[in-house]
Formats: C-alpha cells, structure tokens, sequence
C-alpha cells in the first residue's frame, strides 16, 4: 500500500501503541508512518536559520505551533514522539484531545502489566461528529479488551511490548532529528506482530471500516464503524446516522422487509462457526418481498428475535431496511441518483443486466405509479423475474425511493389551506398532494358499496351514541366546529361504516401510512380503500417517502 498517496478525505490519521510507567511515557509503535514526509516537514520547520541550532526544547515547542501543518498527504507528521506520548495518557478517564486539526481518541486505560499502562490511541481530523468518536472510544476499549484477554493468556502483550521496547533502545544513539522519523517503526513491523495486527486493523478501517480479525491466532477482534462501513461522508449526516444504527432496535416495525446488501452466499461463508443458527435460517430464508414478522411466523421465532438479528446485520452494514416488495407500492425516481451516463453505476448496470439502458429503466420511475403498473400482463416469468431483479439492484443503490399515502382528517377539507401538511412533509425530499393520484384507487374500490350505505341509516343511526366518538375526536384534537361537521356527515353513512371510520381516526394524522394501518388493524387493503372512499370528503391524502430515519439511510454499495 502506498502510503503517501492516501485520500486526504479518509479520516484517520494513525493508530499509536503508548506505554506510560514509572520511566516516562513512550510511543512504542504508530502507524502509518513515512520517514520522508516527516523529514521534509522536520527541514522546513525547525530551523529558522543556517545560524539556529536545534535543542529538546525547541522541539517539544513547536508541535504547538499554529503555523505547523500537522497533516500531510493524510498522514499524521511531524509531531515529536516523546510529546506525543505524554500528551496521550489516559488513565481513568476516556481520552479525547483536540491539538490544532487532529483529534486523540482512546479508551479507559485497562490495560496494565508490572506498573505499566497501555493505551491504544487514534489520530483522526477534525472536526468530527460526538456519535463517530464515541465508536473510536468503544473500538479502542475492543482492542484493549482482547489484548487484555490474550495477556492473560499467553503474556501476550508483555512479549510485545518487550520487542517494540528493544527496537526503541536499538535507535536511542541515532540523533534526535532521526529519532522523530520512527526509523525503529520499520524494523518493529517486521519482526513485530503486534504491530502487523495494528497495521491490518487501520488497513481494515481504511478499506470498510469493520475490523475482523484474530489477536496472536487466538482472540477474536470484531468491529464495525458504522459510518465508514456504510460510506457516510457528510459528516452532519454521520451524527444522526451512527445515533440511527446504533438505535436502530426501537426504529424497527414488523411490516418492514430487509434488503441484502451482499450476496447471501457470500454472506452465509462468513459466518463465524459458533454463529446464531436462528439468523444463519434467516439469511437462508432472505426474500425481498418478506415482511420482519413473516420471517418471524416462517421461522417460529418471536418477533422481537428477529428484530435482534436483523440489529446485528444493520450493523455490520450487510442489510437494508425496506418495505417488502410490493405491486401496490410506489416507487418515484431518488432525486440524489446519479444520472451521468459515464456514472459507474451506468456501467455497472450494464454489465449486471446484459447491457440493459441504465437511463431507460430510470425512466419508467421519472413519475410516481405503482409496481402493478410497470408490470405487463404479456411479460414472460423470465422477464418478470429480470425486472424484479433490478427493482432490487436500484433499491440497493438508493437510485429509486419509495413513497406512501397518509391520511389527514380535515373536516371541510377543500376550505383549508393545503400547507396545513407541511409540517409533516418536511422529512421528505419530494412530497405530492394530487388528488387524482390516490383519490382514483379509492375511488374504484368503493363503487360496488356506496349505494347499500344510506339504505335505512337514519334508523339506525339514531341508535347510536357519539360520546365516545366525540372523544376520540378530541383527544385527536378536533375542534368543536369540526366535530360538529363531521357529525352531520354521519347521518348519512352506516352505522358499521362510521364505527370502523372512528376506529381509524388516531391514524389520521399525517404520520402514519397506509401499510402500518393495515398491520396494526388487521385489514385488507381493498376493505381500507373502500371504506376511505366512503368518508373521503372529509380526508385528505398526501404521497412523501417515510421519515422513519432507518429507512431513509443512504447506502453506497
């Protein structure tokens, strides 16, 4: 790996080994490191003359020198060992230290043999979001844990220190100057395998950030930063996505579905032996079209099991969660999608589907409709499958979104000002409030029904009791003029008709879909449509993408 020519986008700078005991605090490895970047910036710094002369002192100074650049090529240089060392204790505290643009980050020192504590530390630019350093913090706690492990072990740490230690005296004659090029970091990789261990671990960050690997042979080390290993850049989205995934149990819903990220063959290979059969099943049991509770009822499992492993794999980036597949869902073109026609993704597509036209797939999504109706009747199997092949790979890709119909209760509806719902579509990138959209699917549903509805209702309405109607309404905060409006309208629907209406009335709020509707009341989707069309003079239906933060995650695959 050519360390010089990193991305100065990647975020972390170094992983250092530092050991404070009753001799001083010592930088025992870092890496990377590059002898020759460290050595330009050492001439044209240190110097400010061909008279000046060169001391300890100047040299501990200058690592606090604004002027200083500190980071070079993506690299972490220039900044005095011994400084640095002191500068890193952490002993009961969690280490977080700030110096000019680049970040410390450690753990509580745990790690402790003969009077001498190890801390393993991470240089990181600044600035970054509190959610991605707490994950620096609890994957430097991870590393001290297995090192913490293994020495227990085997004396593990205790024979690597000592050989990272013997490199140091070796170096201690060269003179000062050479000393901050960490000549002796070259010759430790070689014979040292901690410090190989510590080179994958910052390669493994680098490549995906997930660490997945076994300390000495023996002590598994497994780690995710969520952030890296889902290519989250931004780093204002970063804040609220690693709270999201790392939250992600009390975001799940049972009428979500989950979408591979991986090839399931793959995905089942890298399982550890000892894994969770239960989500070894799951994963075996992966269909787009699956809802988290069919996995449940398939699987014999409790729903909140699922939820764990379907956790589990949200956090090793290896899902996302979606809607199951569906012909009545509505799929719109992602406003974010990339679109140049020499985009990588074109040409991925192209070599996925037989050199299917990326952009003219695009283009049956350029306007909200519903699976059924890019679906031909005169398809074979084989293209039908072909086409719910690349739904797969666009929903993959974030390329296409899916948006939902919510409900609003809005008595006198067209005497309201439309923005009433903007409040709710603010989530959402997209947000559309045509009438003839949804009002025409409720509208075919409920034709066979109207006519049987005002049959004898003034009858049996008068049987009925609006107390409890009237305080659902209120607790819905219903004004009393619309309650006395939407009253009136009762008189001529049917009696089982307004019950059930009543019923649904709490989802009427903008924020609840017609999916979950339809899981937590146990109905059929026709029997929704025909009753919503019964009281549709008083709802008002708007089509935006669900604000639930776990479904709105972009992923780069």
């Amino acid at each position: 790996m050519d360390l010089t020519s990193q991305s100065d986008s990647f975020e972390v700078l170094g992983i250092l080994l530092v050991s404070h005991g009753s001799s001083g605090s010592h930088l025992l490895f870092k890496y990377p490191f590059n002898d020759q970047i460290q050595l330009k910036s050492l001439k044209n710094t240190s110097k400010k003359s061909a008279y000046s002369t060169i001391t300890n002192e100047t040299n501990n100074l200058w690592l606090l020198d604004k002027g200083h650049k500190s980071i070079i090529n993506g690299l972490l240089c220039g900044l005095n060992n011994d400084v640095l060392a002191s500068l890193c204790q952490s002993n009961n505290e969690q280490l977080e230290l700030k110096i000019d643009n680049v970040f410390f980050l450690g753990s509580k020192s745990i790690l402790k043999i003969n009077q001498v504590t190890f801390n393993i530390v991470f240089a990181l630019k600044s600035p970054l979001p509190r959610p991605a350093i707490k994950c620096y913090q609890m994957l430097s706690l991870a590393i001290s844990k297995s090192l913490l492990k293994e020495e227990t072990n085997s004396g593990y740490l205790t024979q690597q220190s000592r050989i990272l230690v013997d490199f140091i005296d070796e170096h201690q004659n060269i003179d000062e100057n050479n000393r901050r090029m960490d000549s002796s970091f070259s010759y430790a990789l070689d014979k040292c395998i901690l410090a190989q261990e510590i080179k994958t671990i910052y390669e493994s960050i680098k490549k995906n950030g997930i660490v997945n690997l076994y300390i000495n042979n023996c002590v598994n080390l497994s780690f995710c930063l969520p952030h890296l290993a889902y290519r989250i850049s931004g780093k204002c989205e970063q804040s609220n996505f690693v709270e999201v995934i790392f939250d992600s149990f009390k975001y799940l819903k049972p009428y979500f579905g989950i979408l591979l990220l991986t090839d399931r063959d793959e995905l089942l290979k890298s399982l550890p032996v000892n894994c969770n059969q239960n989500a070894k099943q799951l994963i075996e049991k992966y269909n787009p079209l699956y809802s988290l509770s069919r996995y449940a009822a398939e699987l014999d499992l409790p729903i909140e099991e699922v939820y764990a492993i379907v956790e589990h794999l949200i956090y090793w980036a290896k899902i996302k969660v979606i809607y199951p597949i569906d012909e009545t869902n509505f799929y719109i073109l992602n406003p974010n999608a990339q679109l140049n026609k020499k985009s990588k993704i074109s040409q991925e597509f192209k070599e996925t589907f037989d050199n299917a036209s990326y952009h003219f797939v695009l283009s049956l999504f350029s306007e909200a409709k519903t699976l059924s109706d890019h679906l031909d009747p005169r398809m074979s199997k084989e293209q039908h499958n072909i086409f719910f092949h690349m739904l797969e790979w666009l929903l993959q890709r974030n390329v296409l979104i899916q948006l939902h119909n919510y409900i609003f209760l809005m008595p006198k509806k067209f005497e309201h000002h439309r923005l009433g719902c903007e409040k709710y579509s603010k989530h959402s990138d997209i947000s559309y409030d045509d009438d003839s959209m949804n009002d025409s699917r409720l509208e075919n549903c409920a034709e066979s029904e109207n006519s049987n509805d005002t049959e004898n209702t003034d009858h049996k309405n008068s049987c009925l009791s609006y107390d409890e109607f009237r305080e659902v309404l209120t607790e819905c905060k219903i004004s009393e003029k619309d309650q006395q409006y939407i009253f009136k309208a009762f008189e001529s629907r049917h009696p089982d008709s307004i019950k059930q209406f009543m019923q649904l009335v709490p989802y009427f709020n903008g924020q609840s879909n017609l999916e979950e509707i339809i899981y937590h009341e146990k109905l059929n989707r026709s029997d929704l449509y025909i009753l919503l069309d019964k009281f549709k003079d008083m709802l008002f239906v708007s089509t935006y993408e669900d604000p639930n933060p776990l479904i709105r995650i972009n992923v780069k695959i």
